[in-house]
Formats: structure tokens, C-alpha cells, sequence
């Protein structure tokens, strides 16, 4: 390619090359022309002289011929060689036999070099006495002469036309100059605007109408770049809906601020802003009027903050404000305060009136990080804590927060890892049925002995998994094993054993969920009826009745369904007497005080009495000693579960348990209190 471009014209120089080509072929066909014409001339008046001449020699000598008078006629000859072109003459017979007499010229000489068609003419004439032929006068006579002639004119006409070929020359130049000179200019504009990416540069005008027209089009090419580029680079770092700088162009902006803020050895704030409870405005009112609430926070940002200060939207409904040139770190609070003020003031969206709030997190330049991402990760972690710690209010970043995220961060990679490689185990803690006095269910609990961070407890990646999304495969798993599980508990037993398995919200309102419990039950053989869903009140609250509700369908199939850690949360007897739900979990913490602690006691017998009016059984958790147990047993709880009976196990000494309980009275054998090993999650 580069071979090829080096070998390669340019327009001048093309230009140049085909004038002279058209001028030396001018000029040669023009001297050819007229070095013809002048020969042909020239040759032509020779001729006729010289014919004239023998026309009347041959008149002359014809009574020489007549009376064979030989000598006569040679003299006669002899005089007309002596003529300047005159080569020889010669007076031939009729019967052309012999020559009646000849002269020749012993003075004329032709050059080798001339053709041998222009050398010499022949001319003739015939011979006549009274009208009989006597012969012919024939005359050979040189054409050098006027050869000589011809090139002489054709010398003078060839210096006058280099003459010409010169000044043609100089004057094509100066208009090669016309037409190159503009092509030139605007290929070099080209060739910046290439380089440079700068699509600005015009092109001048040109008299010449086809080369101005060229680069009128090349301007209206590069603006139309201009304006593309434009277009693309609004859409590649703004925010189609607000108008603001989205999460790249935030960077881009965040990257210059640290820069500046750098050399002014200058403090910069990042706030970033996640509106409360956004969500229910979607789903309630539609995306359309979610927007429209959007524009007006980031109208609202943007009048309340500074013009030296950033703004940007990440995406959702999270915002940024990169606040430049602080004083102090402390400042950007009260920057964060304005911004809450003014986003908790009606936002009147058609005929709603709605009522926002912001929690903000707030990350220092260079104390909590030197770098966008360091600093957006802080003021990330920092709004999360505004969220845990009851909305609505600015939080900032500080170094156990940021030990608190790194750790979550690893958590959730060696998630991913640790299932993959089946990291990951159930132990499985009995629950003793009151009426039988025997061991009616198992309850799966998760466990995970991960080499990558220490100390981990399900009390930590559990809801890790939950926030992250990755419960939905975790639980999937979890699921499929404890299915198959209590297939193998059953032959040991002798009898059906119900297992239960802990569905977190992500799970159950996920879609294809509920076939996806029926294809576990089909795997496994697992009768759904030994099959209990545990759900938090967490699942209640963001359950929407619908046509084909998850938890409806699951019971339809005859699963059993329970309501874990019952009075934690946020429950009403209303949302109790829709669920399908045929269990009550007394949480741990209203046991633990048992039996002294008289709150704690009048809590589960309303908890029982509530039960039984919706025809409902009570499993109480964390039994420890015997007098939790029969005091649970006197108030009407239908089965126990806790360290009392034992802690949680491997699915192996499940199978052993089971084999040396089968027959035998489990609750009278648990009358003194087992030692606490275990803290079951």
C-alpha cells in the first residue's frame, strides 16, 4: 500500500506531464505539417521550371534528331546540364534501344543521408517533327536544393515553436497553479481534519466554479460530521431523560475536578443522592409520571448547587453532585442538607402531589480516595448506611465502612466460586412434633466453610446473597438438595419426613419459580405435602394478588407453606388471613426470655390464640431448656425446634438420629437443657 502511494502522481504534477505531451504533439504534427507543405512547394515551382525548359528543348533538338545529327543535339545537352539542379539529360530513341545522345552534370553530388525519393525528379518530354515522334528528351534533375531549403524554414519554424513551447509552458503553470493550488489547500484541510478530529476547518473559496462547488460540499461534509459527532458524544455522556452528564460523562467531569483540585491542593466532595422509596412511585403511578418526578429533582439539583459545582444522574433513580474547591470537608454536609431540603418541598406531577425524600452519601477528595472510582464506591457505601440507618439524611464515608464493603465485595465473588465448585452445605436441626413425640420435620439451614474470608457466618452472606440477586441460585441449589435429602431421611426413618427449606422474596417472585419447584418435586419424588416453603413477613408485604400468584400456585400443588420469625416484622391480620399459609414460626427472640420474662410470654400466647382462630399451627424456635419447653407445650404450640433437642447436623448423623429415635418418646427425653454449640441462622 505504501509502495503503491509513493509511486503515485500528484495533480500538478499530472498536469504538467499531459501539457507538455499535448504541446510536443502539437508542436511535432505542426512542424511535420509544414515542413510538407513547404517541400511540396518548393518541389512543385522546380518542377514546372525546369518542364517548361524541356517542353522547349526538345522543340529545339527535334531537327537535330531528324537529320541524326547526334553532335548537335549533344552540345545542346551539354548546355542544359550545366543548369544548377541539372543532374543529367539524355535524348532517347522511340524504340528506347540506345540514347541518341546524353550530358551529364560531373559537379553535382547528393548527400547519403537523403531519402532516395527526394533525392531527384525525372522529367521527360517528347520528341516530334511534323508530327512524328522522334523520341524523348528525358532530364534528371536534384532536389537537395530545395531540401536544403526546406529545413532551414522547418529550423526557424521548430525555434519559434520552442519559443512558444516555452511560453505555453509558463502560461499553463499559472493556470495549473488556478486549479492545484485550491485542490491542494483542501486536501490538506482534509488531511487535518483526519489527524486532528476536528471537523471546524473551512475550506476558501475558488473562482473556479467546479473546485468552489468541491469545496462548499467538503464544508457541509465536515459539518455534518460535526453535528454527528455531536449527537454521539451527547448520547455517550448524557442522560437522555434529564439532560445531565451520565455515569461516563460524571467520570469524565470527576477525573478534571481531581485534576484541578490536585494542583490547587484543594478538598472536592462527591455526594451521591438515592431517592427513597422511588419504587413505590413506578409501581404505583407508572414509569411515565416515575420521569417526570426525575426532571424535576434534576431541575431542582440543578438550581440548588452552585454553577462550580457537577451534576450528574448514574442512572435509576441515583444521582451525583460533584462539589468543587471545599474549604473543609465538613462543608459539603451543608451542600447535602440544601439538596434535601429542596427535594422534600411537593413535586406536582398532573394530578398527583408527591412527596420525595434523598439519602446522600458523602465521600472527601483526598481523604477518603484520590481516584473517581475509589471515591464514588465511598459515597456509594455511604448512602447505603443513610438507607440502613432510616432514610432520609447524609452519611459519610469513613475507613470501617470502607473495610465493611471491600469485605462484601469478596463475599460475593467467592459466592459465585464456591457454588460452581459445591462449596456449599445444609445441616439439617430437627423439629419434635408435640402431638407424636417424635421428630416430624428438618429444617434446612445453610453452611459454608469458605477458605477466602474468615469468620463467615450465614447471618452475613445470606443476606448478602439476598441483595445481590445470587439467592436465587444459591436457593435453587439449596432446594434440589434438601429434596433429595429428605428422600434418603425417609428410608431411614421408615416413614415420611417433611423437610423445610427457607424461600427468600427474590426467589419466590422470580419468574418460572413455581416450575421450577415442580420439576424438583418430579427429579426427587418428593410428595409435596413433605415439602414446607418458609417466607418472611418480608415476602408478604411485597406480595401482589394476581391471577397466578406464586405463593396460591405453590399450595395448589399441595406444598406446605409457613410464616418464619412471625411478629418481627410488619404483619397484619389482615395480610394473615389471605396468605396460604398453614404455619406459625414464634421467632427465637421471644423465647429466649421464657419463662420469665412476662412480655415475652404474653406475646406467644397471643401468637397461639391468633393461630388457632385462622386454624393455623405454631412451631416455637430457640427451645433451649426444659422449662421453655413446657411451658410452650401448656400454651398450645404444635412443635419445637431448638438446641434443647440438637443443634444442627450433617445429613449423616440425620440418617443415625432418625434410626436410633425410630419408636421412641423424644420430649421426655429432653427434660435437662443440652449445652448451646451452635448458633443456628
Amino acid at each position: 500500500m505504501a509502495e503503491a502511494a509513493s509511486n503515485q502522481l500528484t495533480i500538478r504534477q499530472h498536469l504538467v506531464r499531459n501539457n507538455l505531451r499535448l504541446i510536443c504533439f502539437v508542436i511535432g504534427i505542426g512542424l511535420l505539417v509544414v515542413v510538407t507543405v513547404v517541400y511540396s512547394s518548393l518541389r512543385s515551382s522546380l518542377v514546372d521550371t525546369y518542364m517548361s525548359e524541356v517542353r522547349g528543348f526538345a522543340e529545339f533538338v527535334a531537327p537535330a534528331v531528324m537529320f541524326d545529327d547526334a553532335e548537335s543535339a549533344r552540345d545542346s545537352l551539354q548546355a542544359l546540364s550545366e543548369r544548377p539542379e541539372t543532374m543529367d539529360a539524355k535524348v532517347v530513341l522511340p524504340d528506347g534501344a540506345q540514347n541518341f545522345a546524353s550530358a551529364q552534370s560531373t559537379s553535382k553530388s547528393l548527400p547519403g543521408f537523403m531519402p532516395a525519393a527526394l533525392q531527384s525528379a525525372q522529367l521527360s518530354a517528347p520528341v516530334s517533327f511534323r508530327g512524328q515522334a522522334l523520341g524523348t528528351v528525358e532530364l534528371r534533375i536534384s532536389l537537395f536544393g530545395i531540401f536544403f531549403r526546406t529545413m532551414n524554414i522547418a529550423l526557424a519554424i521548430f525555434v519559434a515553436m520552442g519559443v512558444v513551447l516555452v511560453l505555453a509552458y509558463l502560461g499553463l503553470g499559472r493556470l495549473n497553479r488556478h486549479i492545484v493550488d485550491p485542490l491542494q489547500s483542501l486536501s490538506q484541510r482534509m488531511d487535518a481534519a483526519a489527524e486532528s478530529g476536528e471537523y471546524m476547518v473551512e475550506s476558501a473559496h475558488s473562482d473556479i466554479a467546479e473546485i468552489d462547488h468541491l469545496g462548499q460540499r467538503f464544508n457541509e461534509f465536515l459539518s455534518a460530521i460535526a453535528d454527528r459527532e455531536a449527537r454521539i458524544e451527547t448520547l455517550v455522556n448524557f442522560d437522555p431523560l434529564t439532560g445531565l452528564p451520565n455515569r461516563r460523562g460524571c467520570n469524565n467531569q470527576l477525573e478534571r475536578v481531581l485534576a484541578g483540585a490536585a494542583r490547587r491542593q484543594s478538598a472536592v466532595a462527591v455526594l451521591y443522592l438515592d431517592l427513597d422509596e422511588f419504587k413505590v412511585v413506578n409501581d404505583t403511578l407508572g414509569h411515565q409520571v416515575g420521569d417526570s418526578l426525575l426532571c424535576e429533582i434534576a431541575q431542582r439539583l440543578t438550581a440548588v448547587v452552585r454553577r462550580n459545582h457537577h451534576i450528574g444522574r448514574l442512572g435509576g433513580d441515583e444521582f451525583i453532585v460533584i462539589v468543587d474547591s471545599l474549604d473543609e470537608p465538613g462543608d459539603a454536609f451543608g451542600v447535602a442538607e440544601r439538596i434535601r431540603e429542596a427535594i422534600a418541598k411537593p413535586v406536582h406531577v398532573g394530578q398527583n402531589t408527591l412527596y420525595c425524600s434523598t439519602s446522600i452519601g458523602i465521600a472527601c477528595f483526598p481523604r477518603d480516595g484520590d481516584s473517581p472510582n475509589k471515591l464514588l464506591a465511598g459515597a456509594d457505601a455511604a448512602m447505603y448506611t443513610a438507607k440502613q440507618a432510616g432514610r432520609n439524611q447524609s452519611r459519610f464515608h469513613d475507613s470501617q465502612l470502607a473495610e465493611q464493603v471491600q469485605r462484601k465485595s469478596s463475599i460475593m465473588q467467592a459466592m459465585r466460586v464456591a457454588l460452581e465448585r459445591g462449596d456449599f452445605r445444609l445441616e439439617y436441626q430437627p423439629i419434635v412434633s408435640v402431638g407424636s413425640d417424635e421428630i416430624s420435620a428438618f429444617e434446612a439451614l445453610m453452611r459454608w466453610d469458605c477458605d477466602a474470608v474468615q469468620g463467615l457466618h450465614p447471618g452475613e452472606f445470606i443476606p448478602i446473597a439476598e441483595s445481590s440477586g445470587f439467592i436465587v441460585q444459591l436457593g435453587a441449589w439449596a432446594l434440589r438438595r434438601a429434596c433429595k435429602d429428605a428422600m434418603d431421611f425417609a428410608q431411614h426413618a421408615g416413614r415420611p419426613i417433611r423437610v423445610s427449606v427457607n424461600i427468600s422474596p427474590a426467589q419466590i417472585f422470580s419468574p418460572g419459580f413455581v416450575d421450577s419447584v415442580r420439576a424438583v418435586l418430579k427429579d426427587t419424588g418428593l410428595r409435596p405435602a413433605n415439602l414446607e416453603l418458609e417466607v418472611t413477613e418480608t415476602v408478604v408485604m411485597q406480595r401482589k394478588k394476581s391471577a397466578k400468584d406464586p405463593m396460591d400456585e405453590l399450595a395448589e400443588l399441595g406444598i406446605l407453606m409457613s410464616l418464619d420469625d412471625f411478629g418481627t416484622g410488619y404483619s397484619s391480620m389482615s395480610y394473615l388471613k389471605q396468605l396460604p399459609i398453614s404455619r406459625l414460626k414464634i421467632d427465637r427472640e421471644f423465647i429466649f426470655g421464657l419463662p420469665s420474662d412476662q412480655e415475652d410470654l404474653a406475646i406467644v400466647q397471643a401468637v397461639v390464640a391468633l393461630a388457632k382462630t385462622f386454624g393455623l399451627k405454631v412451631t416455637a424456635e430457640g427451645v433451649e431448656s426444659a422449662q421453655q419447653q413446657d411451658l410452650l407445650i401448656d400454651h398450645g404450640c404444635n412443635e419445637l425446634q431448638g438446641f434443647l433437642y440438637s443443634p444442627s447436623m450433617k445429613p449423616d448423623a440425620v440418617k443415625a438420629l432418625l434410626v436410633q429415635s425410630n419408636g421412641k418418646a423424644f420430649l421426655s427425653s429432653h427434660h435437662a437443657a443440652m449445652p448451646v454449640s451452635e448458633t443456628i441462622q
